[in-house]
């Protein structure tokens, strides 16, 4: 077993949906980042995973991490 927490796979891993709890979860595991930090890319540059990706691996990343 690991020692490591994984969140459960969202059923659309297309979209990132912020008012589910388990999307945020994963989302912010498997980005590296904080549910703030989450938060401000979707907000940057919508719901789209791919888009929030590229955004957050852009120099935006450090600056919105902590």
């Amino acid at each position: 077993m690991s020692d490591e927490y994984e969140p459960r796979v969202p059923h659309d891993r297309s979209h990132i949906s912020l008012s589910e709890d388990g999307d945020v979860r994963y989302w912010t595991y498997r980005l590296g980042c904080t549910e703030p930090g989450l938060r401000l890319a979707v907000d940057a540059v919508g719901h789209r995973s791919e888009a929030v990706c590229e955004y957050l691996s852009a120099s935006h990343r450090s600056a919105i991490l902590f």
